[in-house]
């Protein structure tokens, strides 16, 4: 664990209140000559019991940080979390990134986070001094900071400006811009960047920024986003999740290279806010198992996890079309005799309803979305009921028809999920294809759809709330892993730290 540095204090100046205590006892010839000689022992002397204090100070422990209603990575859906009762913490200068050279000679990967994408115009609030430079790594331009720093597209190339202020126009299809000294930073979306920001001219004559950041730093903003942040007592089950974090990452290398970067900031990969959030309670997961990787044979898993599985995890190929893997395969997630591993979480099991007039609506909307714009409300019709065609391994309905009085149409997988959203939850997609379905009648009409389920997520890889079970039975991370990716091991994938 790094130990966080004190605050700077901003002292007053010494020699003045020298003066002050010297002018009555002292001609004014004298005091002004001493003053400045005594001034750096009564500094030292001022100084010392402040740091003292300062550095017996305790650290604020973060809570688990609210988490979003949509999915990560591919289809996880974060679960909800108790509200905030500290505010995060930002790391002081020590704990600021490698640069991208320092990082490359640690063997650290530099990873490229999408942060806004394809936009006409993006901006961020440079903290410090910025270097621009282009796409050769030469400094085209300065900027003093703090400022505020726009960038847009131009017919050909792009434009910079700093507090409304042109600093550079080019016709370089992307810039550079790297902070330099202690506030090397950068603040937008409410949240806090280290590492450098790309800005790259896109189509349609939008831009796109990029956070160009070592993958360790990475981690530190996505780990407490996608776990929350646990007590001590589940410290194995944040190390797990960072190992199938930073697997996850270094296995989609690429993945969005078109649009100029590796992953995405948000629930569509997996949920990173830079600095913001940061904590000592997951920080040390993440710097004792830095570089390593989960392997199956020659190659990194795809590390896919979710909140709660609901007792029972999923196999990849029941969930989406994609290749069989060996190591995501649906298994019951408990002890031998005992109960599920996931069963403390608040979304072990739950209930969900609609009046026929609101699940019709919502089918209306998200039919055409799903199986294309030949599904008009005409032909949809009026819903007559939700049936159960099939079923996977894990329980879970793999196949689910809509019966209306003019058609009936089937989804299949996860994608269950986008078509049964809720009327009356914040979640933007049902909780789970774990479920049972009921058609209430009334005189022989529906009138309501009941579904009682469990779990929240598509089921597959790590379930996060299971991990945190076995975490406190005492299982290590290890353990953990090699029980949610079967016959997966732990390597090192650069040399920087860690588990022995």
């Amino acid at each position: 664990m790094r130990r966080r540095l004190a605050p700077r204090v901003q002292a007053p100046p010494v020699a003045p209140l020298l003066r002050l205590r010297l002018a009555p006892r002292l001609s004014p010839v004298l005091a002004p000559l001493l003053a400045p000689l005594l001034a750096p022992l009564v500094a030292l002397l001022l100084a010392a019991p402040v740091a003292s204090l300062l550095s017996c100070s305790p650290r604020p422990i973060g809570v688990k940080p609210p988490q979003g209603d949509q999915q990560s990575p591919a289809g996880q859906q974060a679960p909800e979390a108790p509200p905030e009762q500290a505010p995060p913490e930002i790391p002081p200068e020590a704990e600021l990134p490698l640069t991208e050279e320092a990082a490359r000679e640690a063997g650290r990967p530099i990873v490229r986070v999408g942060l806004l994408v394809e936009r006409p115009r993006v901006e961020a609030r440079a903290l410090g001094a910025v270097a621009v430079l282009d796409i050769t790594g030469q400094t085209v331009a300065t900027i003093g900071g703090p400022a505020r720093v726009d960038a847009s597209s131009l017919e050909q190339g792009l434009e910079l400006r700093a507090d409304g202020e042109i600093v550079l126009r080019t016709e370089e299809p992307l810039l550079r811009l790297r902070g330099s000294g202690p506030l090397a930073r950068w603040r937008l979306k409410d949240n806090e960047y280290a590492g450098d920001l790309i800005v790259r001219r896109a189509r349609n004559a939008t831009v796109t920024l990029v956070n160009w950041v070592d993958v360790e730093t990475y981690l530190r903003g996505v780990v407490p986003w996608e776990i929350g942040r646990p007590g001590v007592d589940a410290l194995e089950a944040v190390k797990a999740q960072a190992i199938a974090a930073r697997t996850y990452t270094l296995a989609h290398m690429g993945q969005w290279k078109e649009q100029g970067f590796d992953v995405w900031d948000s629930v569509t990969d997996q949920v990173y806010r830079g600095l913001t959030g940061t904590s000592v309670s997951t920080d040390p997961a993440v710097e004792q198992t830095s570089g390593l990787v989960l392997r199956y044979g020659d190659d990194l898993v795809m590390a896919y996890y979710s909140s709660t599985c609901g007792g029972h995890t999923s196999t990849v190929q029941d969930v989406w079309a994609r290749p069989a893997a060996p190591y995501l395969v649906g298994t019951r997630d408990a002890p031998p005799g005992g109960p599920s591993w996931c069963a403390s979480s608040p979304q072990f099991r739950w209930t969900t309803s609609w009046s026929a007039h609101e699940l019709g609506d919502v089918l209306r909307r998200t039919l055409p979305a799903e199986l294309g714009p030949q599904w008009t409300p005409e032909r949809i019709g009026k819903l007559r009921e939700l049936e159960v065609v099939e079923r996977d391994t894990s329980g879970r309905v793999h196949r689910l028809a809509i019966v209306t009085d003019r058609a009936r149409a089937e989804v299949v997988g996860d994608r269950i999920r986008w078509v049964l959203t809720p009327a009356h939850e914040r979640n933007q997609i049902l909780r789970s294809t774990m479920f049972e379905v009921e058609n209430v009648r009334r005189d022989g009409k529906l009138v309501a759809i009941r579904l009682k389920g469990g779990g929240f997520g598509h089921g597959v890889g790590l379930c996060q709330e299971g991990a945190m079970g076995m975490a406190r039975a005492g299982y290590s991370a290890q353990e953990i892993l090699t029980h949610y990716y079967a016959g997966a091991r732990i390597e090192r994938a650069y040399e920087s730290g860690g588990m022995p």
